[in-house]
């Protein structure tokens, strides 16, 4: 997956820490083959929610 752009011309608004939340994904996937290979990729996820 190619690198994404982040644009930062928006304006910048403070979030506060207490609306956010981090949190880790780890996705496996194997193939269906026999002997398929397994591999897992893990991602970070921030994001805000209401308090």
């Amino acid at each position: 997956m190619p690198d994404q752009a982040i644009s930062t011309s928006g304006q910048v608004v403070y979030t506060p820490a207490s609306t956010m939340a981090t949190t880790k994904i780890r996705l496996y996937v194997k193939n269906g083959n026999a002997g398929g290979i397994a591999a897992a990729q893990e991602f970070t996820v921030t994001g805000k929610f209401k308090p």
